[in-house]
């Protein structure tokens, strides 16, 4: 018993990954249709190198975690969203680079409107957790982790 209890507690411990303040961020335990029908979102992707194929990063995983958090800081001090996007966003148009986006997220269940519209359930856990559970005008960060959203860090905002 205790040996399974062990296992179990190294087991966690191994599938999270600390977050800025060092804790420990677990995959939201939330049922898969939990928050609205519909959000209508944009992100600044952080990627880091060999986190995301679609672009040959330059930068370290701690080096793409310090500025992650250093453009939410200047997100919440008031820099516009828009503007740091175009600066430092990874996810890019491949052709003319400039950074994508707004996306819209459709919960399981919900009937799309139109076909552009993401289903809940394709998209990485935490990632997904954070879209549906912001505020309109809010912004929060989905923390890079290896399984549950491994493209990078991603400053979320819910437009809708």
């Amino acid at each position: 018993m205790i040996r399974r209890l062990a296992l179990l507690l190294l087991l966690a411990a191994c599938h999270d990954e600390p977050s800025r303040g060092g804790q420990k961020q677990a995959p939201p335990k939330a049922p898969a249709t939990k928050g609205p029908d519909r959000v209508t979102y944009d992100h600044i992707l952080i990627a880091f190198k060999g986190s995301y194929q679609r672009i040959e990063s330059f930068r370290s995983q701690e080096e793409a975690r310090r500025l992650a958090y250093s453009i939410l800081d200047r997100l919440r001090s008031g820099a516009d969203f828009e503007v740091l996007k175009q600066e430092y966003s990874d996810d890019r148009d491949p052709n003319s680079g400039v950074a994508l986006g707004p996306y819209v997220a459709l919960n399981d269940g919900a009937k799309r409107k139109r076909i552009d519209e993401l289903r809940r359930h394709t998209y990485h856990p935490l990632m997904a957790h954070v879209i549906f559970n912001l505020k309109v005008h809010e912004v929060k960060m989905a923390d890079w982790h290896a399984k549950d959203c491994p493209l990078g860090w991603h400053i979320v905002k819910r437009l809708e």
